[in-house]
């Protein structure tokens, strides 16, 4: 059994089966929609993480399934989650389990605990998070809810589980690169006012159209989304349910120099956004080319052929949002050029997006733009903090593979 996120299982596993000759021989299906039990009588059975709520109801269905695979491990990094939670109570039905991820810990080393476990059930880390945290973390951030590691807690957690990991290294596969381009913004003055206003009183108000528009923040964290809304180009009304949400535009700066290097380039783009009303601006400002969309509002059975037409070189622009494609999708067949229109705040999902166009099979080197408004949150915080848990993963991975090359050569 396969678990992996919902696009990768239904776009990028039966690609890959289809195309090693090893695996040709045998069939899978999707355990999704309706008639989620018919895909247990293959010999590969996919899953997505919300579809083990309903096999936690059906567990007879794994008696003929002997290893368990989780691509993209990190989405169960949260050990107290209820996915994990499901996943954990299956685990003693497989003989062999193994997890794959680019990127183990997104956040703080602390994500490796809970993904460890679903591989040995405690063996390296022990059976609780709570007993493992007081000991080699300590409490930090605001109201003191996150876990910093105590320094050297990354080596002790690499030696722990040193004979339990694989470093994947390939030093014969050269991938053309990345190379990051920083396009730094400003936000034009009547912008400007109703950022700085937010961001000292958090309400705004200003006109639109004659019409007097107020905008209130109800804590900070409210209103750090709003400044985000704001450096991104509007600002988004109350909520109304059951009715589509709407937006007041306050710039069109990113939309408009988004534009203008797409067409500069001349070359298909990948364009990664985060809220709804930066993709429908994009598509006012690029009418006329070619453009598909791969994000939460796009139905799953449409989602295929989107990414087919992509790598088949029919669109000019693919509208990506980070959490429904930064997992598992091959993208590199379709171009080389990618544009951060807004920079997410998860940096599991800014590393997996990443590396959607830098891939086996790519043919050159792949340019990725980031659009940041100097004088907002999303230069001071949210690009340094991406850059710094960058570092932080990059250690431990570099760690990861001198305690396996130590193995391998106490082994010969």
């Amino acid at each position: 059994m396969v678990i992996g996120p919902l696009q990768t299982i239904i776009t990028s596993w039966p690609d890959e089966i289809e195309k090693w000759a090893q695996f040709r021989r045998l069939d899978f299906g999707i355990a999704h929609g309706k008639n989620k039990k018919a895909a247990f009588r293959h010999d590969i059975t996919l899953i997505n993480p919300e579809g083990l709520q309903w096999l936690d109801d059906n567990q007879h269905l794994l008696e003929d399934k002997e290893a368990l695979f989780v691509d993209e491990s990190t989405l169960f990094k949260g050990f107290t989650r209820k996915r994990t939670k499901y996943l954990k109570r299956t685990l003693d039905m497989f003989d062999r389990r193994h997890i794959m991820t680019g990127t183990p810990v997104p956040r703080t080393c602390l994500d490796w605990f809970s993904q460890q476990f679903i591989v040995d059930q405690g063996d390296s880390f022990g059976k609780g998070i709570t007993k493992f945290k007081k000991r080699y973390f300590y409490p930090t951030g605001y109201e003191m809810r996150d876990w910093a590691p105590f320094e050297g807690t990354h080596e002790k957690m690499v030696r722990m589980a040193k004979s339990r990991f694989f470093v994947a290294e390939n030093k014969d596969l050269k991938l053309p690169g990345v190379h990051f381009l920083d396009v730094e913004l400003s936000l034009p003055p009547k912008a400007a006012k109703v950022y700085k206003e937010m961001e000292r009183k958090l309400v705004v108000k200003y006109t639109k159209n004659g019409k007097p528009i107020k905008k209130t923040a109800d804590n900070e964290t409210d209103k750090y989304g709003k400044l985000r809304q704001i450096a991104s180009g509007a600002l988004y009304d109350k909520e109304e349910k059951g009715k589509p949400r709407t937006y007041q535009k306050i710039h069109d700066v990113k939309f408009e120099r988004a534009r203008q290097i797409i067409e500069e380039v001349g070359e298909p783009m990948v364009v990664l956004f985060n809220r709804t009303f930066e993709a429908t601006e994009m598509k006012k400002k690029l009418k006329g080319l070619r453009i598909g969309e791969l994000s939460g509002k796009v139905p799953v059975k449409d989602r295929p052929k989107i990414k087919k037409a992509w790598n088949n070189k029919e669109l000019d622009v693919l509208l990506l949002h980070p959490q429904s494609g930064a997992h598992g999708l091959n993208l590199q067949h379709g171009g080389s050029q990618m544009m951060w229109l807004t920079l997410t705040d998860n940096s599991e999902y800014y590393e997996q997006a990443n590396a959607r166009l830098n891939r086996l099979g790519a043919k050159k080197g792949v340019v990725i733009y980031r659009l940041v408004m100097k004088g907002t949150v999303e230069k001071g915080v949210v690009l340094k903090r991406l850059l710094n848990r960058e570092k932080d993963q990059d250690f431990l991975l570099e760690y990861c593979k001198k305690i396996q090359k130590q193995l391998m050569k106490a082994a010969r």
